[in-house]
């Protein structure tokens, strides 16, 4: 192979041409100058060796992007998916929990930290119907009715006041206190209950998701091409370590 040849296949525009169309040139040609400033090559042989060594790193980097890939098409089977019930079951099976409230859509869609905050907010809506319900069950009057509905979330009380409050027709206040105290202790417990259970169950359905998304066959595959690069790179630097040694006894 000519000079010349050789000279354009080292330029870093070749390098560029041979890149995904995805990979950014500005990380690829940073990686390759911070080799070349790391091991500075001399002579076509010893560049090619070290833009060689690029090319291992670049496709280790790769093998990393496709192992991420696969985790995800795996998890996107899951969510909103005929198997989201019965994984989140799988998931909470040891825990001995027989009410599944969350699932593998509401686990994969937020993180630990929306977990933690709409804990707390649960935990303050959850003492305020206890607070509403108090009230109500220590007297069925109109000012008891007033100060409960005053401790009710605004959710609450749309439901309260487009689905509940007209049931009855011309209710007097103890009727309309009942029909509240009867409609807290029901239906809005029940859906505070589990509201409750889905956020604290969706840690352990977010594990068993991410779990089983992970192929073991197509981990394997990878981790076998990843200790092939790792291997290339040891006898790529190898050839150029030694070539560098001989380099510098010919110059002695």
């Amino acid at each position: 192979m000519g000079d010349d040849v050789q000279r354009n296949l080292n330029t870093p525009e070749a390098a560029i041409n041979a890149l995904l169309p995805w990979e950014s040139q500005d990380a690829f040609i940073a990686l390759l100058d911070g080799l070349q400033t790391e091991y500075q090559p001399s002579g076509s042989s010893e560049t090619v060796l070290v833009e060689r060594l690029c090319w291992i790193i670049w496709k280790r980097q790769r093998i990393m992007l496709a192992e991420r890939a696969a985790h995800l098409v795996e998890v996107s089977r899951h969510v909103g998916g005929s198997d989201g019930r019965s994984l989140a079951k799988r998931a909470l099976v040891a825990s001995g929990v027989e009410q599944v409230a969350a699932t593998a859509t509401s686990a994969l869609t937020t993180l630990a930290g929306d977990d933690a905050e709409e804990g707390e907010y649960n935990d303050s809506e959850a003492r305020d119907l206890v607070k509403a319900i108090d009230i109500l069950e220590s007297g069925a009057t109109e000012a008891s009715l007033k100060a409960a509905l005053a401790c009710l979330r605004q959710d609450s009380l749309d439901w309260w006041e487009n689905v509940v409050a007209d049931e009855g027709e011309a209710d007097t206040p103890e009727e309309r206190a009942n029909r509240l105290l009867s409609f807290l202790k029901g239906s809005l417990q029940e859906q505070m209950n589990d509201q409750i259970q889905a956020v604290e169950q969706r840690p352990a359905v977010r594990l068993q998701v991410w779990g089983q998304s992970l192929d073991p066959f197509r981990a394997a595959k990878l981790m076998a091409l990843d200790g092939e690069l790792d291997r290339q790179f040891e006898r790529t630097l190898g050839m150029l370590v030694k070539l560098q040694e001989m380099r510098g006894v010919k110059a002695g």
